[in-house]
């Protein structure tokens, strides 16, 4: 008898823990949580989401095509057409991509997430650590991730540069000011080259982001920096500093480099 409350209990537990891994995440657009008859699910590792509701919140009117299955969103000059079962939506006669299709559940229509809310020009970030989709219907012209790249892509190895001026300049006597750029430049020489990923991104709120990037030098040092990003006038920026979060050069962890960005 023991036994046999033992397995119960171990499955009750199992199940708890289960429903709580499945949880629907939560979706707020422009800082407004979004309810839904039919809650967002996970498949194929991508989450999808109500269309009607989500377009409907964004301004667009909804339309369904009951011939050809296809869910239609119309928003000013832009038209959205996602036929069910299909990986290849329209947006004005261009055809996208999904790694799946848009399903219908409960009679609803669901569609990939960043589709959703991209489709007519907004901004979608995920917070896996708190299950929280976050989906900006006011684009900025460059994504917080493409604000990163391109800062990168500019930047390479004067960044370090510009990092290790930053911290030796925190770090030196007075009487080693004076050799603050040939310190700076001896360690870009060391660096060689320089590649980059870009592993998180995550909107706080439609005016806040981090996004962590891990920068490898000559194929084998690694460091991973956390940037912050703000929306200002509708733009993104990068903040002038920057965690770094792994040990590069011999600095410590943690280390908080102002003006890198500068």
């Amino acid at each position: 008898m023991k036994k046999l409350v033992s397995i119960f209990l171990a499955v009750m537990l199992c199940m708890a823990f289960s429903a709580s891994a499945l949880a629907a995440p939560t979706v707020i657009l422009d800082g407004q949580e979004l309810t839904f008859d039919v809650p967002p699910i996970i498949e194929d590792g991508r989450t999808l989401v109500p269309l009607r509701a989500v377009f409907e919140a964004m301004g667009a009117e909804v339309s369904w095509d009951q011939e050809t299955r296809t869910a239609i969103g119309v928003r000013g000059d832009t038209t959205v057409c996602l036929p069910i079962g299909s990986t290849e939506p329209t947006i004005n006669g261009v055809v996208y991509e999904l790694d799946v299709p848009g399903k219908i559940v409960d009679g609803r229509t669901l569609a990939p997430l960043r589709f959703v809310g991209e489709a007519f020009g907004g901004e979608v970030g995920w917070n896996g650590a708190t299950q929280t989709i976050t989906m900006c219907s006011n684009a900025a012209p460059l994504s917080i991730t493409a604000t990163v790249e391109q800062f990168l892509s500019a930047a390479e190895t004067d960044y370090f540069s510009s990092l290790a001026y930053c911290y030796y300049e925190d770090e030196a006597a007075p009487n080693q000011e004076d050799m603050l750029p040939e310190m700076a430049e001896s360690i870009n020489d060391a660096i060689g080259d320089i590649s980059w990923e870009i592993v998180s991104s995550v909107m706080l709120n439609c005016e806040e982001a981090n996004v962590t990037v891990v920068i490898t030098a000559n194929n084998a040092v690694e460091t991973q920096i956390t940037m912050t990003l703000s929306k200002i006038d509708g733009i993104w920026l990068i903040e002038g500093n920057a965690e770094v979060t792994d040990a590069i050069f011999g600095i410590a962890p943690g280390g908080n480099f102002q003006d890198a960005f500068q």
